[in-house]
């Protein structure tokens, strides 16, 4: 690329001036990757809406909440983006053989022995409290 013969060109001025032209190239050119993968990616969740039929316009009579089920127990900034990455490969690992690929395709939350709530049976349980709560006690 250009970037590539500039860089050349400024290391043999000096080494600095090398590293701030191929840090500069090397920036606009990796900003270009991850615009590219961000396009693909979004045109991949689109065919893959339209394919399966997980597509789901939006409902303005639903309030949105945002949060996650449990508290971490941690401010570790690593932890907190990687702990379901961590928790699925332990899944993973501690299963039979015969379940292991369950804990990759099935549904969040899904486990061997139905010991742990899904994202289905946790949402069911909250629209049942805020039906409670709109209903009047009688």
């Amino acid at each position: 690329t250009k970037a590539n013969v500039r860089t050349t060109q400024a290391a043999r001025t000096s080494l600095a001036q090398a590293l701030k032209v191929s840090f500069t190239g090397g920036t606009v050119m990796g900003l270009g990757v991850a615009g590219l993968a961000v396009l693909g990616l979004s045109t991949l969740f689109i065919i893959w809406d339209r394919m399966f039929g997980t597509f789901a316009a939006e409902n303005d009579e639903e309030v949105i909440r945002y949060g996650i089920v449990r508290q971490l127990g941690t401010f570790n900034l690593l932890y907190s983006v990687f702990h379901e990455w961590i928790a699925i490969a332990k899944d993973v690992w501690s299963a039979p053989w015969r379940y292991k690929l369950g804990y990759l395709w099935r549904p969040p939350g899904w486990s061997h022995d139905g010991s742990r709530d899904t994202s289905d049976s946790i949402k069911a349980r909250w629209n049942e409290r805020q039906q409670k709560a709109v209903t009047p006690a009688e």
